[in-house]
């Protein structure tokens, strides 16, 4: 694993694992959370040792059910975590053959005193972002709701404003320092600091204005 930001790393895929993005563990005192970018074939076991050594995983996050695969259960039984998902994402994730992942309600929510899940529907119609305070600084992981994609730059995960509108507004007005993507160092930086609301909106405002 590599360090991205204060308590936050970014966890890789295995070699022989096609795909894009990472994964991102979260170093809690209340139990370590995994952000999972683990579509079907994609494996990390060449991580497992420094997550165990960072003291494991306590839950699983699967933001939209393309991030979600049977490898999250496993991991899950492996350290005896459990794994979460949307309401709506859950029927999804059922359908690819997850039978063991809770499901919270789709709405914004304390999931813990640290943790609040954020619906942005739009990429998928039970996506979620989450909001996680850690000393003071608030970190929005938004997965491939909204991620730096390299030559393209911070994109969508949808092409369609009428879909995706209400969810950036949302993001214009939520109060987070770093907004953090799911993209590749090859993509360029996964994370954005978004002090300001002026910052946000502007950058906000001009995912929309990219959008049709």
């Amino acid at each position: 694993m590599e360090k991205l930001l204060d308590g936050i790393y970014k966890v890789r895929r295995d070699p022989s694992s096609a795909g894009f993005g990472y994964s991102y563990l979260l170093k809690r005192k209340a139990g370590n959370v995994l952000l999972s970018r683990l579509g079907d074939g994609i494996t990390i076991g060449r991580e497992y040792r420094d997550i165990q050594t960072a003291g494991g995983i306590r839950v699983i996050f699967i933001t939209d059910y393309h991030f979600g695969a049977k490898i999250c259960e496993e991991i899950a039984e492996k350290f005896d975590a459990e794994c979460f998902c949307s309401t709506i994402e859950k029927q999804k994730l059922k359908k690819k053959g997850l039978e063991k992942v809770s499901a919270f309600p789709f709405e914004h929510h304390a999931f813990s005193k640290d943790l609040e899940i954020v619906p942005v529907p739009g990429h998928t119609s039970g996506g979620v972002a989450l909001l996680w305070t850690n000393d003071g600084a608030r970190y929005l992981f938004t997965g491939d709701f909204l991620y730096n994609s390299g030559k393209a730059g911070w994109i969508a995960g949808s092409k369609s404003r009428r879909k995706i509108e209400d969810s950036l507004q949302l993001i214009k007005e939520l109060g987070f320092d770093f907004l953090v993507g799911c993209g590749d160092d090859e993509c360029g930086s996964p994370y954005l600091h978004l002090p300001t609301k002026e910052e946000k909106v502007r950058f906000i405002d001009g995912i929309l204005a990219a959008l049709k």
